[in-house]
């Protein structure tokens, strides 16, 4: 069954594969993920914005929010912002051309952390690194000055076991709440969670080089299971 899902997941993530192979690669070498980006367009992306995870061992030199935001520019597909959800208050802050690099709102980018990029022109954006499996990555429950919710935006493995919200869900119980992917064409985030059934179409599929927030009850140094 999880072999037939697994086929599945495939098929709906078909935009987003590794270039090196023109396939999924079950490997913690170096790869590339060919990973399809949108400006805004009826019934596509309401503000061209995306949620993007980037390997947990990333490309050299892409430390920081300037350095991803350059790279995408030299991807030709003209990055308008980067945003980092932050758990304290539950808000995506921005860097953008107006933030000076090297300054206090070019975040550092963290390792098994999501991201929202926007962009103005459609295109791909080639992902280069590798996984660390030893690497836990810390998720946090509700607590002041630490996180509003419990929730925070996790990066996913491009080859996890995992395929679908509902077994990640499985993954991080007993202490997943919820799990939420970024639904571009609205500009909000769609649910699942206990209430929604495992196999139905609001249990969707996890797309390899994206990112999704993740809440926890309690806290949890996470080490996804991988192919």
């Amino acid at each position: 069954m999880r072999n037939q899902r697994r086929v599945m997941a495939l098929v709906v993530m078909a935009g987003a594969a590794v270039v090196a192979t023109g396939g999924l690669l079950a490997s913690n070498m170096g790869f590339k993920l060919n990973f399809p980006v949108n400006k805004a367009g009826v019934g596509v992306s309401k503000s061209g914005r995306q949620a993007i995870g980037l390997p947990y061992n990333r490309q050299v030199g892409i430390d920081f929010a300037s350095d991803l935001f350059t790279d995408v520019g030299a991807a030709g597909v003209s990055p308008v912002g980067i945003e980092r959800f932050d758990a304290p208050t539950d808000t995506n802050a921005l860097y953008n051309t107006s933030v000076p690099a090297g300054s206090a709102g070019d975040f550092a980018l963290g390792k098994g952390a999501g991201y929202l990029l926007q962009v103005g022109i459609t295109g791909n954006y080639i992902i280069v690194g590798s996984h660390d499996p030893a690497f836990a990555v810390p998720l946090k429950k509700s607590a002041v000055g630490v996180s509003k919710t419990g929730r925070q935006r996790y990066a996913h493995p491009y080859h996890g076991v995992s395929a679908f919200a509902s077994e990640l869900f499985t993954e991080l119980s007993p202490d997943a709440v919820g799990i939420e992917r970024f639904d571009a064409p609205t500009d909000t985030n769609a649910l699942y969670n206990t209430s929604v059934p495992a196999g139905s179409a609001g249990d969707f599929a996890l797309v390899p080089g994206s990112s999704y927030l993740v809440q926890v009850s309690a806290d949890k140094n996470f080490i996804p299971s991988h192919y």
